[in-house]
């Protein structure tokens, strides 16, 4: 997920996905989101978030442009159960109507501009 406020052209690269905003030259606030499954294991080394899957293949996710990066799993839900609260907290995975799990949520917060936001994925 990628929210960019009146932008949503996103680049798939094979080593990571690109973020660009063209021409703009003012940064604008950016949020990209990685929602991990239940049996996802994640641990933060700088910038650099580990994934395990349930079959113990590591993935590498690796912030380049600075900002904010928060790793967290579960938290707080909305006043009658809608849905995680976002900003700040973790994230829940529902694997059906009523039950929710928590689960691991990666999260870049930062600004850009016309140069964009890189994110490199590695797979083993």
């Amino acid at each position: 997920m990628v929210d960019v406020p009146g932008h949503d052209d996103i680049g798939g690269q094979l080593d990571g996905v690109s973020q660009n905003l063209g021409d703009q030259d003012a940064p604008l606030p950016v949020e990209i989101a990685f929602q991990l499954a239940a049996d996802c294991e994640a641990t933060q080394d700088d910038r650099t978030i580990t994934v395990r899957l349930a079959d113990g293949a590591p993935i590498l996710v690796h912030f380049d442009t600075p900002g904010e990066i928060v790793l967290a799993r579960g938290g707080a839900l909305l006043a009658g159960s809608q849905g995680p609260a976002i900003q700040g907290g973790g994230g829940w995975v529902s694997p059906a109507f009523g039950i929710k799990h928590p689960a691991w949520r990666i999260v870049w917060r930062g600004r850009i501009a016309s140069t964009g936001a890189v994110v490199r994925v590695q797979l083993s």
